[in-house]
């Protein structure tokens, strides 16, 4: 776990190359013919967090799909907040 307060310009762009070098050493991996998938990632709760949430401080755009909310309606789930990853 990372502590909120200590994410600094300098730690956000370490963990950027990071995750950037995991991400295309594992789709190098992947031979021709194999199939990638994404599975339904819910974030479910019953209260708004009250500030950002730490993996949202720590996502890097476009290398994820985008979370979309959910109404009620449109989720199982007995919890007022739902996001989805789309």
């Amino acid at each position: 776990m990372c502590d909120p307060e200590k994410i600094t310009p300098e730690f956000r762009t370490c963990w950027e190359k990071a995750c950037l070098f995991s991400f295309r050493t594992f789709q190098n991996l992947l031979g021709f013919g194999d199939i990638v998938s994404w599975v339904d990632e819910y974030h479910v709760l019953n209260e708004l967090p009250s500030a950002q949430a730490l993996t949202e401080r720590l996502e890097i755009k476009g290398q994820l799909p985008e979370k979309e909310r959910r109404s009620r309606r449109e989720h199982p789930f007995k919890a007022r907040y739902v996001t989805l990853r789309v």
